[in-house]
């Protein structure tokens, strides 16, 4: 698939800190510290701190329902907001944004017909936004949004906006006018700027992980990091070389032994800036996941795993931080028979296959049962591949044709 890259940013130094009251920080060894130092602190910042997200109780079942996840991916992301209990996003807001080459799915209220249309890089970028900023509210799971070049028109900012430049969802609990809000004030925004990275990524180290980390090593959990850019790093002044490059890579090799989870979603599928991070992921020795779009990443799914039908909540899933093992895999290689019912499992939840046959022993009858549960009309997505609304998994394909999966166990 012909990916690629992109662009820059520009970042003011006057960024909300957050601190974390009654955590001492602990030292960084001086060989993990890159050369860009700390931004700005502001002494007003809201102290963090990790909590646990809302019980997954039938009304918030339904709630998430709502925003397209099955029952199964209800419980997983709930659980997954566990080992996560804070995310925070890097947001590019950079002039390259304004280009005419993503793509967003548009439903009509009236026919309820699906289609792609194009779209601005930052249109494409305000739809995943707006949905991780639902979710986290309805889900009560801290998010932080940062833009990555200060927004400068504040006459009309709602409050949950620091100095024009950082937004955060439910760390206070919930509170439904908090999503709205940020739709609200993101629908504002003109990209302008450069591209600023190391610096976002300083500031994370510095002000928020440092502050949580014997707490999150403590319960084993980490910070999920979303990095959505469309462009190289760049310095302020939107210059991008060499030095820039290896400031940025060291400024992520920094987080090597924290408990920090990258997600690099990449807002461009130039080939220069998709190798240039799928390389960071092969040199650091960090979680890392560079995703594409929805609809390049759908490609790399059916090319491996053409059975499945990859549906939009599995990308929003894959974008706030999943720690599955399976969801890394289906867009490299194609899954085993057992690695497709445990994806199917996470995807319908654990109770739909009780007592089903092992598909290594019985695969028909394991098949069966996906029959069963593909039969409700309600399970049906939009397939970015046909451009039709198809069930989530295509037993035919799965019975025909055996080369549709691994045979090595």
């Amino acid at each position: 698939m012909n990916h690629s890259s992109k662009y820059s940013s520009k970042l003011e130094n006057n960024i909300v800190h957050a601190t974390v009251v009654g955590i001492g920080p602990e030292p960084i060894p001086a060989v993990l510290v890159p050369s860009a130092p700390p931004l700005q602190s502001d002494s007003n910042a809201t102290p963090w701190s990790v909590q646990e997200p809302s019980e997954l109780t039938p009304s918030l079942l339904s709630q998430l329902h709502h925003t397209g996840l099955t029952k199964g991916l209800a419980t997983a992301v709930r659980d997954n907001a566990l080992v996560f209990p804070l995310r925070v996003w890097i947001i590019d807001n950079s002039g390259s944004m304004n280009l005419v080459d993503g793509h967003r799915i548009v439903e009509s209220s009236r026919t309820r017909q699906i289609q792609i249309v194009e779209a601005t890089r930052w249109e494409q970028v305000l739809e995943s936004v707006n949905y991780h900023a639902h979710l986290a509210s309805v889900m009560n799971a801290p998010t932080t949004f940062r833009l990555l070049n200060r927004h400068q028109g504040r006459t009309h900012e709602p409050t949950i906006v620091k100095n024009g430049n950082e937004f955060t969802v439910a760390q206070h609990g919930y509170n439904p006018s908090e999503a709205p809000a940020v739709r609200s004030f993101m629908s504002r925004l003109s990209p302008g700027g450069m591209t600023p990275l190391t610096a976002h990524i300083d500031h994370i180290r510095y002000s928020i992980l440092t502050p949580l980390i014997s707490q999150l090593r403590a319960t084993g959990q980490k910070v999920s990091v979303i990095i959505a850019t469309d462009g190289l790093p760049t310095d302020q002044d939107g210059y991008c070389n060499k030095h820039t490059k290896d400031q940025f890579i060291a400024s992520l090799r920094s987080l090597e032994g924290l408990p920090v989870w990258i997600v690099i979603r990449l807002c461009t599928d130039e080939d220069e800036i998709v190798d240039f991070y799928k390389e960071i992921d092969r040199q650091l020795e960090l979680s890392v996941e560079v995703l594409s779009d929805y609809i390049c990443e759908a490609e790399d799914v059916y090319e491996h795993n053409k059975w499945l039908n990859y549906g939009l909540p599995l990308h929003r899933c894959r974008e706030l931080g999943f720690d599955n093992r399976l969801f890394e895999l289906m867009n490299e290689r194609a899954l085993t028979k057992g690695e497709i019912q445990q994806f199917c499992s996470v995807l319908f939840g654990e109770d739909a296959f009780d007592g089903v046959p092992d598909p290594y022993e019985d695969f028909d009858g394991f098949l069966s049962t996906l029959d069963r549960i593909m039969a409700s009309s309600d399970l049906n997505q939009f397939n970015p591949i046909t451009k039709k609304m198809e069930p989530w998994i295509n037993t035919k394909r799965l019975r025909g044709e055996p080369d549709c999966f691994c045979t090595v166990s």
